[in-house]
């Protein structure tokens, strides 16, 4: 199955995903540049995030092919059309299991869009992926992060 015939998904009140392509490196990387501080807290790649380039590079080796191979679904995340962030799905096949990874641009928190991007990928997985176990880790001290979990 090619994951991204998933896609793209109207998830409500200008909340869309869409198959991440190389195309989404230069508003990723801007959101990134321009939140640094808050993304490093918990997530590590930042740090090595240095420019558009590695960005762009970083999407060309992981994401196109594991969305066209079947081994991830990795989406693009907008709000009113404007680029918001990502949330990527690992597919591991053998244990039919998903794995889910996230991040949002600043203009995007505290608005509830994670909670339903997430519970989108939740459905996916257990429905047309037909995934047995769905994993979501979160750092214990970021809150915003376990309450999408909680919730």
């Amino acid at each position: 199955m090619s994951y991204p015939d998933l896609l793209p998904a109207d998830l409500g009140d200008g909340v869309t995903l869409h198959a991440t392509t190389v195309a989404d490196a230069e508003p990723a990387y801007a959101a990134i540049d321009a939140d640094r501080d808050r993304l490093g807290t918990w997530l590590p790649w930042v740090e090595a995030t240095t420019s558009l380039e590695v960005e762009r590079e970083f999407l060309v080796r992981i994401v196109e092919p594991a969305n066209a191979d079947g081994s991830g679904l990795h989406t693009t995340i907008r709000v009113d059309g404007e680029f918001a962030g990502f949330a990527g799905l690992r597919i591991f096949a053998p244990r039919r299991a998903a794995e889910i990874g996230y991040w949002l641009a600043a203009p995007a928190v505290g608005r509830g869009v994670m909670l339903r991007v997430v519970a989108h990928l939740v459905d996916l997985s257990f429905g047309p992926l037909d995934q047995h176990r769905f994993e979501l880790m979160a750092a214990t001290g970021n809150a915003r992060s376990r309450a999408v979990a909680e919730r």
